[in-house]
């Protein structure tokens, strides 16, 4: 796009210079068509530079959600870590929990095999 812009205005510097050099004045037709060719040219050198803006614009919207992207895969990793320290506290606090209950259940059969033999004393 900037190519052919480029283009048309070294074409049309060309073409005056050589109109100018050979003695020959554009006529209004001609005078007019450049004029034209001109502001039409800076049309579009303004929607380049809108275009750039834009791009310019976008690629820091995406530096910008990039950042918070990779802040919150940093997050999820703390948050997994955590998670996973805590289901390995589970686990063991279970484990224990079932060594308890079945110390709880020993010395429950303990208590009745005594207060049997209590019983059977005092009889």
């Amino acid at each position: 796009m900037v190519g052919i812009i480029i283009t048309a205005i070294l074409g049309l510097s060309v073409g005056y210079l050589i109109g100018k050099f050979t003695g020959q004045q554009p006529s209004n037709e001609k005078r007019t068509e450049i004029d034209e060719l001109y502001r039409e040219n800076e049309k579009f050198r303004n929607r380049n530079r809108d275009f750039e803006r834009q791009v310019e614009d976008l690629l820091a919207e995406n530096k910008k959600l990039y950042r918070q992207l990779k802040e919150r895969d940093e997050d999820n990793d703390s948050f997994e870590d955590e998670m996973d320290a805590a289901k390995r506290k589970i686990k063991a606090l279970s484990a224990e929990n079932s060594e308890l209950k079945l110390k709880v259940e020993e010395y429950s059969l303990a208590v009745k095999s005594l207060e049997n033999e209590v019983e059977s004393l005092k009889k």
